[in-house]
């Protein structure tokens, strides 16, 4: 048996799955921009901001002499 006929078979186990899942993925995402944000503050706060390649608004820097 797949879950196509599992829940071909049990309808409200079907739809609480479906309901679950929806309110799982912004749970999902608000923990992982979180995470992603802790890792870029822990970053910046080791190597600095902007790096020697970009200006303050990030930017690539034009390099004298390079076309």
């Amino acid at each position: 048996m797949n879950m196509w006929d599992f829940f071909n078979q049990h309808e409200f186990l079907a739809w609480c799955a479906l309901w679950l899942t929806w309110l799982m993925i912004p749970a999902m995402q608000t923990i992982l921009l979180l995470v992603n944000r802790t890792y870029r503050a822990i970053n910046i706060l080791f190597h600095g901001w902007p790096p020697a390649h970009l200006d303050a608004d990030g930017d690539f820097v034009k390099i004298e002499g390079v076309k």
